[in-house]
Protein backbone atom coordinates (compact mmCIF):
# COMPACT_ATOMS: atom_id res chain seq x y z
CA UNK A 1 0.00 0.00 0.00
CA UNK A 2 2.81 2.60 0.77
CA UNK A 3 5.70 1.82 -1.07
CA UNK A 4 7.67 4.73 -1.75
CA UNK A 5 9.32 6.30 1.49
CA UNK A 6 10.61 10.08 0.86
CA UNK A 7 13.28 11.79 2.46
CA UNK A 8 12.19 15.31 4.07
CA UNK A 9 15.81 16.24 5.80
CA UNK A 10 16.87 13.79 8.22
CA UNK A 11 13.65 12.51 8.77
CA UNK A 12 11.63 9.91 6.77
CA UNK A 13 7.95 9.71 5.75
CA UNK A 14 6.00 7.72 3.72
CA UNK A 15 3.90 8.95 0.93
CA UNK A 16 0.83 7.00 -0.50
CA UNK A 17 1.03 5.89 -4.11
CA UNK A 18 -2.30 6.30 -5.50
CA UNK A 19 -5.63 8.34 -4.36
CA UNK A 20 -6.61 5.04 -3.35
CA UNK A 21 -4.14 4.31 -0.50
CA UNK A 22 -5.12 8.11 0.87
CA UNK A 23 -9.01 7.06 0.37
CA UNK A 24 -8.06 3.91 2.68
CA UNK A 25 -5.56 6.34 5.04
CA UNK A 26 -8.85 8.77 5.67
CA UNK A 27 -11.13 6.02 7.22
CA UNK A 28 -13.11 6.20 10.24
CA UNK A 29 -10.38 5.36 12.57
CA UNK A 30 -9.23 6.99 15.92
CA UNK A 31 -5.64 9.07 15.23
CA UNK A 32 -3.06 7.84 16.74
CA UNK A 33 -1.18 10.47 19.01
CA UNK A 34 -4.09 13.16 18.56
CA UNK A 35 -6.00 14.34 21.57
CA UNK A 36 -9.25 14.29 20.35
CA UNK A 37 -12.50 12.24 21.24
CA UNK A 38 -13.53 9.04 19.90
CA UNK A 39 -15.63 8.79 16.63
CA UNK A 40 -19.48 8.84 17.24
CA UNK A 41 -21.63 5.98 16.29
CA UNK A 42 -23.60 6.61 13.51
CA UNK A 43 -27.40 6.96 14.10
CA UNK A 44 -30.11 4.25 13.72
CA UNK A 45 -32.89 5.44 10.88
CA UNK A 46 -35.56 7.35 12.64
CA UNK A 47 -38.37 6.13 9.75
CA UNK A 48 -41.02 4.14 10.04
CA UNK A 49 -41.24 0.85 8.19
CA UNK A 50 -42.73 0.95 4.82
CA UNK A 51 -43.06 -3.19 4.15
CA UNK A 52 -46.87 -2.32 4.74
CA UNK A 53 -47.12 0.72 2.07
CA UNK A 54 -44.98 -1.80 -0.15
CA UNK A 55 -47.33 -4.65 -0.15
CA UNK A 56 -49.73 -2.81 -0.90
CA UNK A 57 -48.74 -0.60 -4.03
CA UNK A 58 -47.68 -4.37 -5.55
CA UNK A 59 -51.31 -5.14 -4.81
CA UNK A 60 -52.38 -2.41 -6.43
CA UNK A 61 -50.15 -3.24 -9.45
CA UNK A 62 -50.97 -6.90 -9.57
CA UNK A 63 -55.12 -6.18 -10.03
CA UNK A 64 -54.62 -2.77 -11.80
CA UNK A 65 -51.81 -3.81 -14.62
CA UNK A 66 -52.34 -0.84 -16.65
CA UNK A 67 -52.03 1.88 -13.53
CA UNK A 68 -48.95 3.89 -13.71
CA UNK A 69 -46.96 5.61 -10.45
CA UNK A 70 -49.60 8.32 -11.13
CA UNK A 71 -52.79 6.17 -10.82
CA UNK A 72 -51.29 4.25 -7.99
CA UNK A 73 -50.66 7.41 -5.81
CA UNK A 74 -54.38 8.58 -6.48
CA UNK A 75 -55.61 4.80 -5.20
CA UNK A 76 -53.40 5.39 -2.17
CA UNK A 77 -54.48 9.13 -1.10
CA UNK A 78 -58.60 7.35 -1.85
CA UNK A 79 -57.63 4.45 0.69
CA UNK A 80 -55.97 7.19 3.27
CA UNK A 81 -52.19 6.36 2.40
CA UNK A 82 -49.90 9.20 4.23
CA UNK A 83 -47.64 9.02 1.17
CA UNK A 84 -46.24 11.30 -1.37
CA UNK A 85 -45.70 11.07 -4.80
CA UNK A 86 -41.63 10.81 -4.35
CA UNK A 87 -41.96 7.43 -2.42
CA UNK A 88 -44.95 6.24 -4.44
CA UNK A 89 -42.48 6.21 -7.71
CA UNK A 90 -39.58 4.98 -5.65
CA UNK A 91 -41.21 1.60 -4.60
CA UNK A 92 -43.28 1.61 -7.86
CA UNK A 93 -39.50 1.40 -9.61
CA UNK A 94 -38.56 -1.49 -7.20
Amino acid sequence: MLDRIVADGAELERVPQSAMDMADLEGLRQPQGLDVPPLPALPKSRRPGKAALEKRIREICETRVRYGYRRVQVVLEREGWPVNIKNTYRIYRE
